[in-house]
């Protein structure tokens, strides 16, 4: 042999390390064409074990087979209609040695797809992770082949690293899995949405890009009453409802609580993407019985529709959830569509809480250079109450009715929250500026909403980016260094 055979397992081992689900296929079938030449035999093949349909599942082999025919029959075998060779490595823990005499045509047909006069002899090496045999690593010699005890040994290292492999990507596949999805329904999560609704809104992408906001009506009676096992069952057929009712290539996510997103697979206007919403809503009505109960479930649905390379996905998804809120303050168990009223509502709750939280943190701010940032502070204040008038005068002026509640700022407003107590005045720069800025982008987006088609506003909304950006200037100069 050109090499040892410790060097080969070296080699082997060496070329396993690197994998990743992605690779593992192309990989192995690499490792399985070295092994075939080491060995000097005709065929190899790699093969999983899915012990939940009883069956094995070729993941590798070499050389690979031509004219393959669709479905491969050598895909998935049965273990319980398999030749027998291969239901004995069903929960074999041992490497086996199969002679010539001992295999049938067929076996050779399933093995590789070959086509030969000479009956294969075969040795198999099972992937043993634990307790459990999770696969086989076999070789093929068309014809007697002899093989040694340390050969033997050699093919059960290798056997063992495929076994490592096998469950190293199992195990990061399932911490994959819990990243990106809800743990009590199995739906993706918003980590997931978020990443599919920023690559379906990507410049070039197929739009336009439904967004669909579901508010699951009165579960919170139903934990009251019944308990949060009601509760959770509720969610849970629910999320099954709604996997049957938007098909299986919609992307479907729960958000936590009653919340819960539908992006269909395909592009849809607005009409259409509506007319889909209202036929999702009438899909998910129905009576279920709880706990001796009988108990009409209905949703709410927020709908935005964006715009790939204009759009990004915290807005669409915000949009979408203004939306949903406007349907659940008007009752519920109904569809409400994002509009551009949405949107400049949604930047006028933003300016009355930007008012509050400056003038939060101009009452708790200390420090160094306390007495200037306290006046910067206050010229934020004034900018932003007079900013939160304007919108809402012109609001009135387009029949919009400005909702400044404090309950409602609370609810709606896409700031982040300003902690209590005192904060030092870099704290309080770095804080007030991450609100100016959240603001400004929303601001920003409404305006180049409306620009085309209403530029009044857009003109109001461009002067007060331009206003908070040159006090964001003049705040976060206090923690510049040079």
């Amino acid at each position: 042999m050109p090499r040892s055979l410790d060097l080969v397992v070296t080699s082997v081992a060496t070329k396993l390390m690197e994998v990743t689900g992605s690779t593992a296929t192309q990989v192995s079938q690499k490792v399985l064409a070295q092994l075939v030449e080491q060995f000097d035999v005709d065929a190899s093949f790699l093969r999983h074990h899915d012990h939940d349909i009883r069956a094995s599942v070729l993941v590798a082999e070499w050389p690979p087979r031509v004219d393959i025919p669709d479905p491969d029959p050598m895909a998935v075998v049965h273990f319980t209609s398999a030749d027998p060779v291969l239901a004995q490595c069903e929960h074999g823990r041992k490497p086996v040695v199969i002679r010539p005499d001992q295999t049938s045509r067929s076996f050779y047909r399933w093995v590789v797809g070959a086509k030969q006069e000479l009956l294969p002899s075969v040795a198999a090496a099972p992937l043993v992770s634990g307790e459990l045999t999770t696969g086989v690593l076999g070789f093929v010699k068309f014809g007697a082949r002899k093989w040694k005890q340390e050969e033997i040994n050699t093919l059960e290292a290798v056997a063992a690293l495929f076994a490592q492999l096998q469950a190293r990507i199992a195990a990061e596949e399932k911490l994959r899995y819990l990243a990106e999805h809800d743990d009590l329904t199995g739906l993706y999560n918003r980590r997931a949405l978020v990443a599919h609704l920023s690559e379906r809104l990507a410049a070039g992408s197929p739009g336009p890009v439904a967004v669909l906001y579901l508010d699951l009506d009165r579960l919170k009676p139903i934990n009251d009453y019944l308990g949060h096992t009601a509760g959770d069952w509720f969610i849970r057929a629910f999320a099954q409802r709604i996997r049957v009712c938007a098909g299986s290539q919609s992307m479907i996510a729960r958000l936590g609580g009653d919340e819960f997103v539908v992006i269909p697979d395909q592009p849809l206007s607005p009409g259409i993407a509506e007319s889909f919403a209202r036929r999702l809503g009438t899909m998910l009505r129905e009576r279920l019985a709880i706990g001796g109960h009988m108990i009409t479930r209905t949703v709410s649905i927020g709908l935005a529709v964006g715009v790939p390379g204009r759009d990004n996905s915290a807005d669409l998804l915000r949009r979408a959830d203004e939306a949903v809120l406007t349907a659940k303050r008007g009752g519920g168990n109904q569809i409400a569509v994002s509009t551009d009223d949405m949107s400049l509502k949604s930047a006028f709750r933003n300016d009355i809480e930007l008012h509050l939280q400056g003038k939060q943190a101009h009452w708790n701010v200390v420090g160094t250079n306390f007495r200037d940032l306290h006046l910067q502070l206050d010229e934020l204040v004034d900018f932003a109450r007079e900013a939160s008038d304007t919108i809402a005068e012109r609001m009135r002026a387009l029949d919009a009715v400005p909702d400044g509640r404090s309950d409602t700022v609370v609810a709606t407003t896409s700031l982040p929250r300003f902690p209590a107590n005192e904060h030092n005045t870099a704290e309080v720069v770095d804080r007030i500026t991450t609100r100016i800025y959240a603001t400004v982008e929303t601001l920003r987006t409404v305006h180049d909403a409306v620009d085309a088609e209403d530029p009044a506003t857009a003109d109001i909304l461009h002067a007060q980016i331009d206003g908070l950006e040159k006090l964001a200037w003049l705040i976060k100069s206090e923690n510049r260094k040079i």
